[in-house]
């Protein structure tokens, strides 16, 4: 469920500031919509604490949210 990650998400982010390390990578696991804004959503946040980490998103298709044309695709 997405409010146990977001609890878990919310705590290793904490624990990470508190150690001042650093994330090289990141990855998830499907490119459709909700992998998407998921990995929109940490990349935005980390940015805030100037953590810049690599963002790989593999998905089963060529290209990411292939269910939805071209025009959305490229933003």
């Amino acid at each position: 469920p997405v409010s146990l990650f977001l609890k878990k998400w919310d705590d290793y982010l904490e624990t990470l500031l508190r150690s001042n390390k650093t994330i090289g990578k990141i990855s998830f696991i499907g490119g459709g919509t909700a992998g998407v804004e998921v990995s929109f959503a940490i990349h935005s946040r980390l940015q805030k604490y100037s953590i810049k980490p690599e963002i790989h998103i593999f998905h089963k298709a060529e290209e990411i949210m292939d269910s939805f044309g071209i025009a959305t695709r490229k933003r």
